[in-house]
This record gives C-alpha cells, sequence and structure tokens, in this order.
C-alpha cells in the first residue's frame, strides 16, 4: 500500500497572532512559557509518525531553516524539507510539493497539514476513509463542524453524499472568510464545515489542475523546482509566482473538490478570537494566561507574560502583554491585527518583525543592572562595552549626552527615522532624551564603546574618553 506523505506547511509569519507572533519566531514554531512542552510545528509532526505515512516533507521559508531542523533534532524526527526564498502563499508551495514528490512517485498521495492548528482525534481514520478517492483523481477536503460563526475560517457547504456505499460528501459553495452575517447563516444552516486546511489527494491532480487553472504560475513554479539547489528554490523564479491561498486558486474553481467529515477538535489559532474560543474560560468568559487579576471584567482574553497585567470594569477586549509591545484591541477586531503590523512596518518599527530584545537605560540605576561591562565610573564620563550577539536587537533610552564606537563588528544605528550603518573604529553621537535601536544584523558578535555624560558635560570631553579607553 503506497504511504501517504504529509506536507507540513510552515512558512507563515502569523501576523495575526502580534504581538506574540513575530516574523523571526512566529507561532508555529513558539514553545509554551519558560519554553517546556511542544510547539505547534512538533505537535503537528508527532501526529503523522503512524505507519500510514511517509517522511514528511516540510515545505517553510528558508530563513527558518535551522530553526525547523533544531526542532526536529529535539523530536529526534526525520523529514525532508523544501525551502521558499519568499512567501508565495499556500498555492505555490503546495505545488511546489507535488512537483517535487513527482519527482519520486508520479502517484504520490500528499496530505496538506498547516503546522500551526490544534488537532485533536484519530485523523489517520479519516485519512484512509478519503485515499481510495484522492487515488480516483478526486481533492479531498476535510470539514469541522462549526462551533460559532467564525469570519477568519473558511467554509465548504455539503450538497449531499457522492453514493450510498461512502461517507464522502459532494460541494457546494466554498466560501471564504465570510462576513459575519454570512457567516452565521452558514453556521445556521447545519450543512457547512469550516476548511480546516487539511486535504488528500495525488500529486498529479493537484499538479494537473494548476496547469489547468494557472497555467502561468504552474510554468514559474515547475522551473523554481526543477533548478532548486540545496532544498532551495530557485529565487529568480519562484518570485515570478502569484501570491495566492490553494482555497482560492483551486477548492473554488475545481468539480474535483469532495467532502470528508472528521469527527476531531480542530481550532486555526490564526487570532486572538481563536484563541479565546479555544481557552479555558471562567465563569465570566475571561480567558487569562500569565499573570492576570480581574475584577468587573466580562469576555476578555489577556496574556501575560513576565509583569502582572491588572483589569478592573471592562469587557471585550484582548490584550497581550510583552515585554517589548502591548496590543490591546476589542473583540471582533482580531482578524485585523495584520492591520496594525502593516502600519508598523511602514513606520519601520523593528518590532513589527522582531522583538527588541534588550534594553539599556543610559544614566539610570537600571543601567547598572543590564549586561555591560563598566570601564570607568570615577570621573564625569560612565564609559561601558556592551556586547550585541549575531541578529540581536537593543534599545537605548538616553537621558545625558553620550556617544557610541564600535570595538568589533558592525551595527546598524537607528534614531529619529534615520538608520545608519557603523563598521569597527566607526563612532556616533546621540543626542539626549532620544530614544535609540542598535541592531546587529551580521553573523559575529559586535562590541560597541559607550560613553556617556552628566548634561553640564559636553561631548568633546567624551571623545577624549573614548580615546583614552580604546588606548587601554
Amino acid at each position: 500500500m503506497t504511504k501517504v506523505t504529509p506536507i507540513i506547511l510552515c512558512g507563515g509569519r502569523g501576523e495575526r497572532l502580534w504581538p506574540l507572533s513575530r516574523k523571526d519566531t512566529p507561532k508555529q514554531f513558539r514553545k509554551p512559557a519558560q519554553g517546556q512542552g511542544y510547539s505547534y510545528f512538533q505537535k503537528t509532526m508527532l501526529r503523522y509518525r503512524a505507519e500510514a505515512y511517509a517522511t514528511p516533507l516540510v515545505v517553510t521559508n528558508m530563513a527558518y531553516r535551522d530553526l525547523v531542523q533544531l526542532q526536529l533534532t529535539e523530536l529526534g524526527a526525520q523529514a525532508q524539507l523544501l525551502l521558499e526564498p519568499a512567501a508565495r502563499g499556500t498555492g505555490p508551495a503546495v505545488l511546489a510539493a507535488c512537483l517535487l514528490a513527482m519527482q519520486g512517485d508520479p502517484d504520490a498521495l500528499m496530505l496538506i497539514v498547516p503546522s500551526d492548528h490544534e488537532v485533536s482525534g484519530d485523523m489517520t481514520a479519516n485519512v484512509m476513509t478519503a485515499r481510495a478517492a484522492a487515488q480516483s483523481g478526486h481533492i479531498v477536503a476535510f470539514g469541522v463542524t462549526p462551533r460559532y460563526p467564525e469570519t477568519g475560517y473558511g467554509y465548504i457547504e455539503d450538497a449531499g453524499p457522492l453514493s450510498a456505499d461512502t461517507e464522502l460528501r459532494r460541494t457546494g459553495e466554498f466560501v471564504e472568510k465570510p462576513s459575519r452575517f454570512r457567516a452565521a447563516q452558514l453556521v445556521a444552516s447545519q450543512k457547512a464545515y469550516w476548511a480546516s486546511g487539511l486535504s488528500l489527494f495525488a500529486a498529479s491532480t493537484m499538479a494537473a489542475e494548476f496547469e489547468r487553472l494557472a497555467p502561468e504560475t504552474c510554468a514559474v513554479v515547475q522551473h523554481s523546482v526543477q533548478d532548486a539547489q540545496d532544498d532551495v528554490l530557485d529565487t529568480a523564479t519562484y518570485l515570478k509566482a502569484e501570491r495566492c491561498a490553494t482555497e482560492d486558486l483551486i477548492f473554488q474553481n475545481t468539480a474535483r473538490l469532495l467532502l470528508c467529515r472528521v469527527d476531531i477538535k480542530w481550532d486555526d489559532i490564526g487570532s486572538w478570537s481563536a484563541v479565546h474560543q479555544a481557552g479555558l474560560s471562567d465563569a465570566d468568559g475571561n480567558v487569562f494566561q500569565g499573570d492576570v487579576v480581574a475584577l468587573e471584567t466580562q469576555n476578555t482574553m489577556v496574556h501575560g507574560d513576565q509583569r502582572l497585567v491588572a483589569m478592573l470594569g471592562v469587557s471585550d477586549l484582548v490584550v497581550v502583554d510583552t515585554p517589548d509591545a502591548v496590543m490591546i484591541t476589542r473583540q471582533g477586531k482580531s482578524q485585523d491585527v495584520r492591520k496594525l503590523v502593516q502600519a508598523l512596518r511602514r513606520s519601520q518599527r523593528p518590532e513589527a518583525e522582531g522583538k527588541v530584545k534588550s534594553t539599556v537605560c543610559v544614566g539610570s540605576e537600571e543601567h547598572a543592572l543590564q549586561k555591560h561591562v563598566p570601564l570607568d565610573h570615577g570621573g564625569s564620563a560612565d564609559i561601558s562595552v556592551v556586547p550585541l550577539v549575531a541578529g540581536d536587537q537593543l534599545r537605548l533610552c538616553c537621558d545625558a549626552q553620550h556617544s557610541i564606537t564600535v570595538l568589533s563588528g558592525k551595527i546598524s544605528v537607528l534614531q529619529s527615522g534615520i538608520n545608519q550603518s557603523l563598521s569597527q573604529g566607526e563612532s556616533t553621537r546621540l543626542d539626549a532624551d532620544n530614544r535609540v535601536l542598535l541592531s546587529n544584523p551580521k553573523d559575529e558578535i559586535a562590541e560597541l564603546l559607550v560613553v556617556h555624560l552628566p548634561k553640564n558635560e559636553t561631548l568633546s570631553n567624551a571623545s577624549n574618553s573614548t580615546r583614552v579607553v580604546a588606548a587601554q
């Protein structure tokens, strides 16, 4: 019996779960608090270790290669990797996986599996139910009975049984992310199912549908697979692929689609409202994670991090607290968090992409608590060497005039919306009462010499101090 190959999709950023999920560590790779337990990606890998499955094929962004390999190693799991040079949606990713699989087996059966969902139940039994239909040229989408009218999911309408001797169903309309009114209608009809993102088909079937419905995208992805090197799809050609979702391009336009209703617990943890729905709520409908104290609070989701979050007399809120950003929105707006991320990106806020990992408040008591090596506190200048590891960022809160000199490596300095690059031996002077972001974009550690003075001193004295210390 030909085994089913799980195609694990884990290249997304999870922007609707900002600020917890960001570009550097998207939600599928995040672990529970204190790093205990498994990430969503790891739990997905564990679900498909049964005898019915071949070695999984993991499709992810090339930026996450090391992270994927690390989490596979932690599991002791094996997988083949297919790396995208840039995100182009699930459509090109699924097609690339199919084309790669067909090189080894033209009749390969593919099970598309998002890596960032919560699933419990016997999914393998449902896959076996749909296996024969997939081998005969159908695309089988697995649908889950909706529990509430979620606007961020896709819905598949049940158009009746395919035949008397099978549990598979014909499909009516495929509705992607409906309005709240339309979602309520679909749920009330009891004939619509959440599109779980799980689907089963022969690789050749999906490739043929792409060639029929999107020939230009199909040709581009074919070339990117043929010219792939070291598991990385060819960049020049793959960037030409249309950004699209498999559901939009194929499911809504093919006559091959069937519905398999599955009896499993499933949640696409793709928004904070979904986190709220999936969590254990108290008597007032609240879901709290972390150190939270709440009075007279109803229907509120709070994700705390390292500090107390106190709520009083509020309702219908989503509050997410992280060390460098706090996000507050109303219930029903969580699908729009991506707009907030886009606004932050337009403003060149580094928090949009990754976490600002450290803060040094120069000239204050907090400065002494940070990770740096003081060299001189006896004179008028406070002089420190601050290490900045590869890929790290550091927020410098200035309450006095000071200068920065790069002793080794290379850094980026962002202040007042202007970005400046500094290499070894180069310096810059910063104004008082300014907030500066220092970044190390290279693969090696950088060391910075930070000199700051009381406000009654001059920057020329700071420069002299820098030369003396550097000479030592």
